[in-house]
């Protein structure tokens, strides 16, 4: 027996299953928050004895048990990083509803002055044209930058002058971004997939990083109501697109 929708049940079936997405969400979101903040606490006390047993058993240890400790603090310290940057993502959905006009070529400014030790580090050039005032949260959109500017210079080439440029310009009523560099670049069988969590380009194993900033960035864009999306970069690198309205 063939079973037919007219149109308004397909929109309430609609309707109903967008709800029903929006509260998975909601509870996922809530998962990543309680799950991250409460591994925090036990995290820090481990990490707590171990530099307390480092700094004060150190000398009494072989070689053997100082390099136990200090894989055990690296593996900690990995651990923070990763129960940071989940409840960022998880907080990007709660935070999303503060708006206010942003300037993004102040912002920027100001993420490359925090930055400026990781950048003079890598002795990378930091370009950034004229950016445009939008409505969003500041806070988020502070995050972008500071995740699409840092990996631009986090995963750079060794064989040449990092150079990174973030440029905007208007188009059909909204504003396109893009953050270009001349790095490692991501292969174009892993341009969606890198929006995901934990994504880790083989190229880039030997960095440091949890494989979430991405998708924290993926998620801030869809919150401000943008698209985001890779292209080839300069000379092999890449080049990270989003759209934010104007």
């Amino acid at each position: 027996m063939k079973i037919t929708m007219n149109n308004g049940d397909l929109r309430e079936q609609l309707e109903q299953d967008n709800a029903e997405l929006a509260r998975s969400n909601r509870e996922l979101e809530e998962f990543a928050y309680v799950a991250s903040h409460d591994l925090k606490s036990p995290l820090l006390i481990v990490q707590g004895f171990l530099e307390l047993l480092d700094n004060t058993k150190r000398d009494q240890l072989d070689d053997d048990a100082r390099m136990y400790i200090d894989a055990a603090l690296r593996g900690a310290g990995r651990m923070e990083q990763l129960i940071d940057d989940l409840l960022i993502y998880s907080r990007v959905g709660r935070n999303d509803h503060n708006r206010e006009w942003v300037d993004l070529g102040a912002l920027a400014a100001e993420v490359v002055g925090d930055s400026e030790p990781a950048i003079q580090e890598a002795g990378a050039t930091v370009l950034i044209g004229p950016l445009p005032s939008v409505l969003g949260n500041a806070t988020l959109l502070r995050q972008l930058f500071d995740n699409l500017i840092s990996n631009a210079v986090k995963f750079r080439r060794t064989d040449v002058v990092p150079m990174v440029e973030v440029i905007a310009e208007s188009r059909m009523g909204e504003w396109r971004l893009s953050v270009t560099d001349n790095g490692i670049g991501i292969p174009r069988e892993h341009r969606e997939s890198v929006f995901t969590m934990f994504s880790r380009l083989a190229q880039s194993v030997d960095r440091p990083g949890s494989g979430i900033g991405l998708a924290i960035c993926h998620r801030v864009v869809q919150a401000h109501g943008g698209r985001m999306w890779v292209e080839d970069g300069t000379y092999g690198g890449a080049r990270i697109c989003l759209t934010l309205p104007a």
